[in-house]
């Protein structure tokens, strides 16, 4: 498949920047052709190629364009192992018990070539048929297959996760390691969570009394408060993390036994226990859940230090010294910022007077100016409308002062498909969060292939949120890195809310005709920071 011109045009930059041993980070608007790109790269260097992705969602250009590309190379994709567990029905959130399950075995067959690869939902659905006939296992023929494919798609885990990369790590190796929507590197940390779910889940599933006080213990530390807060780790639980370990290895038995598999909490409960004792970790309550973290990203991030050739892309990519400094990527990088002349297609409209979220001014009456801004914005806008809030209770406040408008808002279970088929059924007002669900990622377009959202509302400036994690957060890349004060801010906080911005305005233009108008409804973007960046989107 040709080329478009100014992918022609960066070809031999990204292959001499790739041989080089140089990180390329490769920065160009959604729908632009980014993925081909990087797929002709990986053929001319005569590389396989390693793709991670936040979600599932964004298996399905990769898939595309290979078969584009080369429709007879070989593909596969890689979920977890919960995920695709045949006895458990693809729904565990626990690890399956593969070494007790007796169809612990990969088919005898070779990866499918791109060509024959409909999409995701396909290549999954048909693993698990021809994996059911032979009596095999879809995840150990994934793993097999990562071995021969030229291209493998995988979630983020198996790059960031030290013992989910393990079984990849060979390959990683030896070739062309992707990141996609590589901004979300921002959130990359090794982390271990219990929820209040799991820990009720692993108390019915203990059988002694002593198990049974160490889950309870566990549940005594969770909070329901909106925020994470420290509490000191419980180190003398970590001691019993083995006799956990033995009733959650008799339970995977007896799952096997009965060839019907659910999700083990004990082990998950387990595995928390074990990290406790980590000097790098601090515990966190909040949400209903517990959070033992390292939130320094470069502890995870160090593993594309090391591969011949790295690759990161998205359409908001930070610039490289955040890559090397807030990030701490090791390596020399090439920085590649793409715009394919599209024209003008966003029009930004000029910050207001008297709108912010700033927190000393938070309260009814600006809630209440929010929501009739709102109000007037949908009643000029010509399709639906996306507004983006600083936090779930920014969003909540202002939420309750609109009036009969159609409105679909994101919470914590929010399903992107969900919004889609709203959006596909007529106009609505999305009320989503900076960050969340409903802005990474994620395409909202008609049947023809045309953005369904009109006009994106920037409800105050995202700037990261401060609670006890992000304050821990700072502390540690400030050290690492040797940050001052101004450094700080505009590394670890403008930066970040610039990328937010982008992300969000990103949902409206998906593609080269789309048009959008964007609302900046905080008088903090009429400085001149802001200003500049602001009219550079015009032509994102």
């Amino acid at each position: 498949m040709k080329l478009r011109d100014w992918q022609e045009e960066l070809l031999p930059k990204v292959v001499s920047g790739l041989r080089s041993r140089k990180l390329v980070a490769l920065s160009a608007p959604t729908g632009s052709g980014k993925t081909m790109l990087v797929l002709s790269a990986s053929l001319e260097l005569g590389l396989p190629v390693s793709v991670f992705v936040r979600s599932k969602s964004q298996f399905q250009p990769w898939l595309r364009d290979a078969a584009r590309v080369a429709g007879e190379r070989r593909v596969t994709l890689l979920i977890g192992q919960g995920e695709s567990c045949r006895l458990g029905g693809g729904e565990l959130s626990s690890p399956a018990p593969c070494d007790v399950c007796k169809v612990n075995r990969p088919l005898q067959a070779d990866p499918p070539a791109a060509a024959s690869v409909s999409g995701p939902t396909e290549f999954v659905r048909s693993l698990h048929r021809a994996a059911a006939r032979a009596d095999a296992c879809p995840y150990r023929t994934m793993l097999a297959w990562s071995s021969d494919a030229w291209l493998l798609v995988a979630s983020y885990p198996y790059l960031t996760s030290p013992l989910a990369r393990k079984s990849i790590e060979d390959r990683l190796s030896g070739s062309l390691v992707v990141v996609d929507e590589a901004h979300n590197l921002d959130s990359a940390a090794e982390e271990h969570v219990l929820t209040g779910r799991m820990l009720d889940g692993a108390r019915r599933q203990s059988r002694s009394p002593e198990s049974k006080a160490i889950i309870g213990a566990l549940a005594d530390l969770v909070s329901e408060s909106q925020d994470w807060r420290e509490v000191d780790k419980p180190l003398e639980l970590a001691g019993h993390a083995d006799r956990l370990r033995e009733e959650s290895s008799e339970l995977y038995a007896n799952m096997a036994k009965g060839e019907r598999v659910h999700d083990n909490y004990l082990q998950l409960v387990s595995d928390f226990l074990s990290a406790l004792p980590e000097v790098r970790f601090k515990l966190y309550t909040g949400y209903g859940g517990l959070r033992l973290i390292d939130p320094d990203p470069a502890p995870v991030l160090s593993v594309l230090s090391s591969p011949p050739a790295v690759i990161l892309m998205s359409a908001t990519l930070p610039p490289a010294q955040y890559v090397q400094r807030v990030w701490g990527i090791e390596r020399d990088v090439v920085y590649l910022d793409a715009r394919p002349g599209w024209g003008r297609r966003i029009e930004v409209m000029p910050p207001p007077r008297g709108l912010t979220t700033k927190y000393e001014r938070r309260g009814g009456d600006m809630w209440s100016r929010y929501a009739d801004a709102l109000e007037d914005i949908w009643e000029s806008a010509g399709g639906s409308v996306l507004a983006v809030f600083p936090s779930y209770s920014v969003m909540e406040e202002v939420a309750s002062r609109l009036g009969s408008l159609p409105i679909f808002m994101e919470d914590r279970r929010a399903r992107a498909d969900a919004l889609e088929e709203e959006l596909r059924r007529g106009r609505r007002l999305v009320l989503a969060v900076a960050r969340g669900k409903l802005v990474e990622g994620v395409e909202f377009r008609d049947v023809e292939g045309s953005s369904l959202i009109s006009d994106v509302v920037l409800v105050g400036v995202p700037y990261r949120q401060p609670d006890a994690v992000e304050e821990e957060r700072t502390r540690r890349i400030s050290s690492r890195a040797g940050l001052g004060e101004s450094e700080r801010w505009r590394l670890l906080q403008l930066l970040p809310a610039w990328q937010a911005v982008a992300q969000a305005v990103g949902r409206a233009v998906r593609g080269e005709s789309d048009r959008a108008r964007v609302w900046p409804l905080d008088e903090r973007y009429a400085n001149a920071w802001w200003m500049a960046r602001l009219e550079s989107i015009s032509n994102y």
